[in-house]
């Protein structure tokens, strides 16, 4: 889509209310869709109208949840919309990113252990059938098993756990946390492609974490990890700031040593296909927060 059609169909969506609801409302269809318009309301209009566009947004998953009687999957994604909704205002009001991400990791985790609480026993349902399911991980008995209870197999394979309670609740709150930073991160870009061009861009080369917000963050991983490979999720979870903040940092370094848009696919192809480069770059992010490795490269 050229960046005149994108703009269009910006001002489009926010020319009102009812069409931002109508597109957070169809959205669910599409990944990152309805989090991305609730955002970029969120972001620019009164809180009232953030409000009302994310309700409407939340209805096919609150629909879905009443209809199947099930509310993980369904819970996931308004904790996912409730997340895009804290991190966009706390963005708004300071104007800082490290504010957003660590009020989308709290109201995330919050959202997602309410949710646990309330469904205790479909959570651990969904723990015994996800570690059935790692049980036959490369079997040819893999039909008909649901998305959540794969995806959270996998997750676990991948650290070597056994799904538990405490393993499932985590996964959900990083899914959710995810979920909603996508979301946010596309609609601070929609909100300077219409109204601060190249502001974006400014901000994510820019992103670096205050020392006592990293080393608490380090902290809270470390710990994760001692207290059992169960906790892994959890880790992850705090690792995100740091893992973005890293990834700013790669874009400015690209930027200053005038690279191409090569080398970035280049990253992103290895962040996808190299599990270990997660870790190298949340170390990256807590040093970067000391450091400040951009003095080093120097502005863009």
């Amino acid at each position: 889509m050229s960046g005149f059609g994108l703009r269009n169909l910006l001002e489009f969506v926010m020319g009102s209310r009812l069409r931002a609801s109508a597109v957070a409302l169809a959205g669910n269809l599409l990944p990152v869709v309805t989090p991305a318009v609730v955002g970029l309301v969120a972001l620019r209009r009164p809180s009232a109208d953030g409000l009302l566009v994310a309700l409407w947004g939340a209805l096919p998953p609150l629909v879905t949840g009443l209809l199947a009687a099930e509310w993980l999957a369904s819970g996931a994604s308004l904790a996912a919309l409730a997340a895009v909704v804290g991190g966009a205002w706390a963005l708004r009001w300071t104007r800082s990113w490290q504010a957003a991400l660590l009020t989308l990791l709290a109201t995330s985790a919050c959202a997602t252990a309410l949710l646990g609480a309330v469904e205790g026993r479909a959570l651990a349902a969904l723990a015994a059938e996800a570690e059935g399911v790692r049980g036959r991980l490369g079997g040819a008995e893999m039909g008909g098993v649901s998305p959540l209870p794969l995806l959270l197999a996998l997750s676990a394979g991948a650290v070597g756990a056994e799904v538990r309670v405490s393993f499932a609740v985590g996964f959900l709150a990083w899914l959710a946390a995810l979920h909603a930073l996508v979301g946010l991160l596309v609609a601070r870009w929609c909100q300077a492609v219409l109204y601060n061009p190249g502001g974006f861009r400014r901000e994510i080369h820019a992103l670096r974490l205050h020392p006592a917000v990293a080393a608490t963050l380090a902290a809270a991983i470390a710990g994760a990890h001692l207290s059992g490979p169960e906790f892994a999720p959890w880790a992850s979870l705090a690792g995100i700031p740091l893992l973005l903040a890293a990834i700013g940092l790669v874009h400015h370094a690209v930027a200053a040593l005038h690279g191409g848009v090569g080398w970035l696919c280049l990253f992103y192809g290895a962040l996808v296909l190299v599990g270990p480069l997660t870790l190298v770059l949340a170390l990256v992010g807590f040093l970067d927060s000391f450091v400040n490795f951009r003095r080093l490269l120097g502005r863009a």
